[in-house]
């Protein structure tokens, strides 16, 4: 099955690594992603889909300043 991963965070951010995570319980997808330079510092929405799955609302990064 090959499953298919968007990430948003006011734009589609290319998706370096998706999958499992070593050492961690299984069921977690650890997700790589580099981070635009320009955001505004605190916590910023983001949500990841795999196929029609979304995560919950309210999941933020925290953005530190320059």
């Amino acid at each position: 099955t090959t499953e298919i991963y968007t990430l948003s965070l006011h734009d589609a951010l290319p998706i370096f690594y998706a999958g499992g995570s070593p050492g961690i319980v299984a069921g977690v997808t650890q997700v790589n992603v580099q981070i635009p330079s320009g955001l505004t510092a605190g916590a910023v929405a983001v949500s990841v889909q795999v196929g029609s799955v979304s995560t919950q609302p309210g999941v933020t990064i925290a953005v530190s300043g320059k």
